[in-house]
């Protein structure tokens, strides 16, 4: 994964190293995720689930569901042909940064853009623009 600097390269969909990315950068045993598109990201994130590594659990929250203070990551899935999205930006009142990027083949799925919540004392180092 890397930091996004335009369109990343061409591949087949494979969302399995995005979880495996998040559990080893998750603060928390139980990680809670959030995305731009509640069906389609629930449902890919619902399936590949049950692939979290020991002690690491992945709980998908619909935006109706979200805490206070938002999921601890955030997924941003963009076709080939659509607007990135910034490299950060608030929701559910917290910051999130980017924190990678996974792409995809255009023969089926989608860029999945990786967010990670931010600590609230990063909050005050900067404004993000709001994407919720």
């Amino acid at each position: 994964p890397g930091l996004p600097a335009g369109r990343p390269p061409a591949r087949r969909a494979n969302y399995p190293p995005p979880l495996r990315f998040m559990a080893e950068h998750s603060t928390a045993a139980v990680m809670t995720v959030g995305s731009d598109y509640d069906f389609r990201n629930g449902l890919v994130l619902e399936h590949y689930a049950r692939l979290m590594p020991p002690g690491r659990r992945l709980v998908y929250l619909p935006e109706r569901r979200w805490p206070p203070g938002g999921p601890e990551w955030f997924l941003c899935h963009v076709f080939h042909d659509e607007e990135l999205p910034p490299a950060a930006f608030t929701a559910a009142g917290r910051r999130y940064r980017i924190a990678g990027v996974f792409p995809y083949a255009r023969l089926s799925g989608w860029n999945w853009y990786v967010f990670h919540r931010q600590p609230a004392a990063a909050e005050a180092a900067g404004q993000a623009r709001s994407l919720r």
